[in-house]
């Protein structure tokens, strides 16, 4: 199998990168893959050991596409890092890996910065929601907060033309995939395959965790809380701040928070108490996990997405607090703590859920252990590429509809042939060598078109006569 992959790849700084870092190389031993990417070089070491392909540069390298079994996409809503390979989908459909099921960023990223087209976005809103949703668009144009900088995408997920027109789609939770069933989608074209576990192996020196402690200025005596990803309102910083300043404020037990990333939304309330790193390695990123206590990775509203650094802290058998929502609502509950997203319940649970971990070092150990246990389990990149492919191989024989229609409906005279049904060598062949004859059929008889099912029986009849003939 000859596989076109498409993503985000190191050093762009996207969870998506680290995903399928982590996932190639599994894939690659069971297809051969060739790397598609948008105006970089990869930069890590595994990676350049694949051909790279930048599209960005030449817009007629994606004819080449036609040359490959299988394309993949990995989609996100960071217009940045998904625009350009959004635009060669709409051209050469395939299996899309669907990372966030809202995609209103990188729709809107597309049309109004990529392509500057005003009527189509206004379009594709319709598309999406009916001609009832001109206003709504007309709106978001129109406001005094720039399109890209909306505060309510949730609202406008614009992800209906993606599920249209891809081949097969692949998300990571049970509640993702049934927000697309929910869109008309056939069930057959849509899988659930759990995300990638990471640096499973991962270890760091005692000498390396007083060194980073004490690079953020956390005392060996202090209980180290920790977020990670882009500091966001969605992400619920606000009220972990608000949570943790009052547990300090009436107990004595040491705390520290450190949100580990970018961004500003929180910056007036640092502290000695309430830090954050801004940008970190990847490598600094890792050892700050090793180096956390317990782990909260909340957010609300949820953009149907899953968490690559929560994965990470599992993995690393850390206590970890996430809000009951989506995909980490679908966590087994003695592997994670969850927090509700009710904003008036909100921060008592997540007082109690650290107190309760706070206070009691054997239930920490016990979460970080199942957590650990459980992603080793089911989020094995080895398993997952596995069930990746056979996904692929479905997907594109699911779209063969002659090679199906030809094998159930003959499947006698098939026998016959020596070609056995549901084979993957007959599909091969019969692409190859029989399906060009609809366009000679055509020739023939131009005033004619068959149903499909005369078609089939044609076409089978002109094989199954032919192949006689030759002693097949």
């Amino acid at each position: 199998m000859k596989l076109a992959y498409f993503s985000p790849l190191p050093p762009q700084k996207s969870g998506i990168s680290d995903y399928s870092e982590v996932l190639i190389p599994f894939l690659a031993k069971y297809c051969d893959i060739d790397l598609w990417v948008d105006g970089i070089n990869p930069s890590t070491t595994l990676l350049k050991k694949f051909k790279i392909i930048d599209y960005s540069r030449n817009r007629s390298i994606r004819t080449k596409l036609t040359t490959y079994d299988v394309i993949v996409y990995n989609m996100g809503n960071n217009p940045f890092y998904h625009a350009g390979m959004y635009d060669i989908f709409l051209e050469y459909p395939g299996i899309v890996i669907l990372h966030d099921y809202v995609l209103y960023f990188l729709i809107t990223g597309y049309y109004l910065d990529m392509k500057k087209d005003v009527v189509g976005y206004i379009h594709e809103f319709c598309y999406n929601y009916g001609y009832n949703s001109v206003e709504s668009v007309k709106k978001i144009l129109r406001s005094t907060i720039p399109p890209l900088q909306y505060q309510s995408p949730e609202n406008y997920p614009l992800v209906k033309r993606l599920i249209t027109e891809a081949k097969g789609i692949i998300v990571h939770s049970a509640s993702t995939r049934n927000l697309i069933l929910n869109q008309g989608c056939l069930s057959s074209k849509v899988i659930q395959i759990n995300q990638v576990n990471y640096n499973n192996e991962l270890e760091i020196s005692e000498r390396e965790r007083i060194e980073i402690k004490e690079k953020y200025c956390i005392r060996p005596s202090e209980i180290l809380i920790t977020s990670f990803g882009y500091i966001a309102s969605t992400k619920r910083n606000l009220q972990i701040i608000e949570v943790i300043e009052g547990i300090l404020a009436t107990t004595p037990i040491p705390v520290k928070y450190l949100m580990v990333g970018e961004g500003n939304c929180v910056d007036g309330l640092l502290s000695e108490n309430i830090k954050k790193t801004g940008y970190v390695s990847i490598r600094e990123f890792e050892k700050l996990i090793l180096c956390s206590d317990i782990v909260i990775n909340m957010r609300y509203p949820s953009m149907g997405e899953t968490s690559a650094t929560l994965l990470r802290g599992m993995t690393a058998g850390k206590p970890c607090i996430v809000s009951n929502i989506a995909w980490f609502s679908e966590l087994p509950d003695d592997t994670v703590v969850k927090i509700t997203t009710d904003s008036l319940n909100e921060k008592e649970e997540l007082k109690n859920a650290l107190l309760l971990l706070l206070n009691n070092r054997a239930k920490m150990i016990e979460y970080g252990r199942n957590a650990r246990s459980f992603t080793l389990r089911f989020h094995d990149p080895d398993t997952i590429a596995k069930n990746m492919i056979n996904f692929f191989t479905n997907c594109y024989e699911i779209k063969d509809n002659f090679s199906k229609d030809y094998i159930d409906l003959h499947d006698n005279r098939m026998n016959e042939l020596g070609l056995k049904k549901d084979t993957s060598s007959f599909i091969r062949d019969y692409r190859k060598n029989q399906c060009e004859r609809i366009k000679d059929i055509e020739i023939i008889t131009p005033n004619t078109r068959y149903p499909e099912k005369k078609l089939v029986k044609r076409l089978t009849d002109i094989f199954f006569y032919q192949s006689k003939e030759k002693n097949v």
